[in-house]
């Protein structure tokens, strides 16, 4: 999980993997004060199922695009859940610069983003089981 910039984005990274941790997921979460450079290799150097991008206001959403490009190059295929907390959330209206990435997910609130990490970790799963059948088959 990766809080965007400031304290109220850690605080909900916080909520969101105690969330996630009570399902029995593993959680690793990046400090405010690393830089994304550093957050990409650390996601380079780890097995990583899903990434979380967390931002509540009045942490700025371009941030976030900024931060969820940089993952989708340099990890296709690799998930993406954005948390967009807000209390009034329009979620097209802030999903739509992000659309266009591959592999992402906006959501607004801690069930959503619940909901929407069990089904990409399953789906990440999944295909890792089937690339390891398929090696176990193929001849050397």
């Amino acid at each position: 999980c990766i809080p965007a910039r400031g304290s109220a984005d850690a605080l909900a990274v916080a909520m969101l993997r105690q969330v996630l941790e009570r399902d029995g997921a593993a959680v690793e979460v990046s400090s405010t004060a690393e830089l994304s450079g550093e957050t990409l290799e650390l996601l380079r150097t780890r097995r990583v199922d899903v990434v979380c991008v967390s931002a509540m206001p009045p942490s700025q959403f371009l941030h976030v695009r900024y931060l969820c490009k940089r993952i989708a190059a340099q990890f296709p295929g690799l998930p993406i859940i954005a948390g967009m907390w807000t209390l009034e959330l329009d979620a097209k209206w802030l999903a739509d610069p992000l659309v266009n990435l591959p592999g992402l997910q906006v959501v607004s609130s801690l069930r959503d983003a619940r909901l929407q990490v069990r089904q990409a970790a399953d789906a990440t799963y999944g295909r890792r089981q089937a690339a390891l059948a398929a090696r176990a088959v193929s001849p050397a």
